[in-house]
């Protein structure tokens, strides 16, 4: 179908803001060029329940530009974005999207390289979203520049799976990673807020790149004094 096809389809769902219940837009070869025709025509679906979107070439790009209209959207349920080439960065948008949509139970982002950092994001939304029933996520463990994100990457793969069976009582939001490793200084934010917001999301993010970042500093070898002097 491709992009251009796509703006069509777009054009007549805005003629279409009732009935419509299941769309299914899977393996079409649409990439994040078709999400600024879907993003002006998403809120005003009223009765849409399922979107599927996988297997398209999305990317980061993609699930950014439908940020806006997925927090505007009151009645999607089941959200389909399995291999569509995101990363960390599009499970944090994908965080801050769960973060205030009330009424989303389902989200499959399998087949994506969403890393520890990404991963975190998700968990740390999991304890305020009170409607997702399940998330799917691939679970082997995938490659980090550090062994010590591959670990965090199995504990927080452990979390989220804990957290779709059962519902603790509401803790530090920080301890996630804390507890992965626990000489990590402690984030901008220690306890948490009433309400969980984009802005807190990031911050915590920021806090993990930044940690990780003096860690891989930490790391590199020095050079041989023979190198250095010459």
């Amino acid at each position: 179908m491709s992009d251009s096809g796509f703006e069509e389809i777009c054009d007549a769902l805005s003629f279409q803001k009732t009935g419509l219940r299941t769309l299914i837009l899977s393996n079409n070869h649409i990439t994040h060029l078709g999400m600024s025709h879907l993003q002006n025509v998403l809120p005003h679906l009223k009765t849409l329940e399922t979107l599927n979107l996988g297997k398209n070439n999305l990317e980061n790009r993609g699930i950014h530009m439908l940020k806006e209209s997925l927090m505007i959207n009151r009645s999607l349920l089941q959200l389909g974005l399995a291999s569509t080439g995101i990363s960390c960065e599009g499970g944090v948008t994908l965080a801050e999207i769960l973060a205030e949509s009330p009424q989303i139970q389902r989200l499959d982002v399998r087949q994506n390289q969403v890393l520890a950092g990404g991963l975190m994001a998700l968990a740390l939304t999991l304890k305020i979203n009170r409607s997702l029933i399940r998330l799917d996520l691939d679970q082997h463990l995938k490659e980090e520049k550090e062994d010590f994100l591959v670990e965090t990457q199995k504990t927080l793969l452990s979390r989220i799976c804990a957290r779709q069976t059962r519902r603790p009582p509401r803790v530090r939001f920080c301890c996630l990673f804390l507890q992965t490793w626990p000489n990590a200084p402690r984030p901008p934010i220690c306890s948490p807020p009433k309400q969980l917001t984009r802005r807190h999301i990031s911050i915590i993010i920021l806090w993990q790149i930044t940690i990780t970042i003096k860690l891989q500093i930490l790391v590199i070898k020095p050079k041989p004094l023979s190198l250095m002097k010459q």
